[in-house]
């Protein structure tokens, strides 16, 4: 993917990550810093802080509570089904997005079930920031005081990452007195424990969530009449991390010295494209300007080949000015093979390289421009490159060649294009541009 320079930049002006020094564009470090972790558990207006550029809002929903019942059996513990915890989620703001403020809204915890009441505890309530980050609260069970409370769900929450809350302990009975009615954890943990098990003729109350929207416990009752209390949920929270630009720093940068080689540009490919683009990097800046290509897969037998543009990439020459000449040398045996051109569409600087089958075959190489700016029509490289074949092995190639501008006014090389030489895509590799100083 190439990148679209300002045509007429000015000295420091900054471009994405690159800043123009008056005659090259430079990589730039740009970094940013956390000035401020604040957590909200109030229904409030959001003022961002001065200087903010961009935050992560983190909401959790509100806890639900735990469930009570009112069945008395002989000898028997019965623990009712804890509360779910609200649902949470995250999400990365400008503060373009965020503005002069927002309104957060915190999800209220639920009640727990009421004494001699057979039924679920209370919902949990939504939380957000404004409409830009919703997470949801966790739903009551209603009636169903056997059921375990639902966690706070996906659906209806708004982020980059929604993700559900967890559910409740669910009810049991027994005559052991074991029980696993507890309150579920939310993202930021704490959900009210299993209750005690009560002796006969007693009956122990839910606990109480403890962690941002998490649910509180079911109560547990043996043998007793009334019934327990179901744990309260927990109130949700809303957390926003702040950040702030520090000033752009430039990356250290060589001097235009003797011997000076400086990486200007890298391109990783990961997934299939046709061409490889350097634009805005090649200029008087240097002298002469290296092409360096490893681990290079395709999607079909062919070689790397390169074209040239005089007005920074808007156009390739693609016509018949190129030349070039090359011997290659198979590892399956040892065969020399030259290879030439004289009114190529294109400068081939390496063997064909197979695409991945039961080995997996990749492309590597190197090629100089000598004083691509200058105004002679003939612009010279030279190149060596190692590529892989299934049915020749190892292939080296090395070579010269030159691309013609005469019929463009002889005017400067300042941008390549990577691409292959038949049909086909770049589907991995790295690519990488130098300048160099002689």
């Amino acid at each position: 993917m190439s990148l679209s320079f300002p045509a007429s930049p000015t000295v420091g002006q900054i471009y994405q990550s690159w800043i123009w020094n008056g005659t090259v564009w430079n990589p730039v470090g740009a970094s940013v810093a956390p000035i401020a972790v604040r957590t909200f558990t109030t229904t409030q207006t959001y003022v961002p802080s001065p200087g903010l550029v961009c935050a992560i809002v983190e909401c959790v929903g509100g806890g639900a509570g735990g469930a009570s019942n009112n069945i008395v059996a002989t000898n028997t513990v019965i623990f009712s089904g804890g509360g779910g915890s609200g649902g949470y989620s995250r999400k990365f703001l400008t503060a373009a997005q965020i503005g002069a403020s927002q309104t957060i809204t915190i999800g209220a915890g639920g009640a727990g079930a009421l004494s001699n009441t057979p039924s679920g505890g209370a919902a949990g309530g939504d939380t957000s920031f404004g409409s830009l980050c919703i997470a949801k609260g966790a739903p009551s069970t209603g009636s169903n005081w056997q059921n375990p409370g639902p966690g706070g769900p996906v659906a209806g929450g708004v982020g980059d990452l929604v993700v559900a809350g967890s559910p409740g302990g669910s009810s049991s009975n027994t005559s052991n007195g074991s029980g696993i009615g507890f309150g579920g954890n939310s993202y930021f943990g704490g959900g009210g424990i299993t209750p005690s098990t009560p002796t006969s003729g007693t009956y122990s109350a839910g606990v109480a969530a403890t962690g941002y929207g998490s649910g509180g416990s079911g109560g547990a009752q043996n043998n007793a009449s009334g019934g327990p209390i179901g744990g309260n949920g927990m109130a949700g929270a809303c957390v926003v991390t702040e950040y702030s630009s520090a000033a752009p720093i430039q990356l250290p940068q060589f001097n235009a010295t003797s011997g000076s080689k400086v990486l200007l540009s890298r391109q990783v490919v990961s997934a299939a494209q046709a061409t490889v683009n350097f634009t805005g990097a090649i200029s008087s800046a240097y002298d002469d300007y290296e092409l360096v290509w490893r681990n290079v897969q395709v999607s079909a037998l062919a070689g790397v080949a390169i074209r040239c543009s005089v007005d920074n990439g808007a156009t390739w020459i693609s016509t018949a000015v190129y030349a070039y000449s090359s011997s290659y040398v198979l590892s399956v045996g040892t065969t020399v093979n030259p290879q030439f051109s004289n009114g190529a569409n294109n400068l081939l600087v390496s063997a064909g390289i197979d695409p991945p089958g039961a080995s997996v075959w990749n492309g590597n190489g190197v090629a100089r421009f000598f004083n691509p700016s200058n105004t002679n029509p003939l612009k010279f490289m030279q190149f060596q490159s190692v590529s892989g074949q299934a049915s020749n092995g190892v292939i080296t190639a090395s070579g010269a060649g030159y691309v013609s501008t005469s019929g463009f006014s002889n005017n400067p090389v300042n941008a390549l294009e990577v691409l292959l030489s038949a049909a086909g895509n770049i589907t991995a590799g790295t690519f990488e541009l130098f300048g160099i100083q002689r």
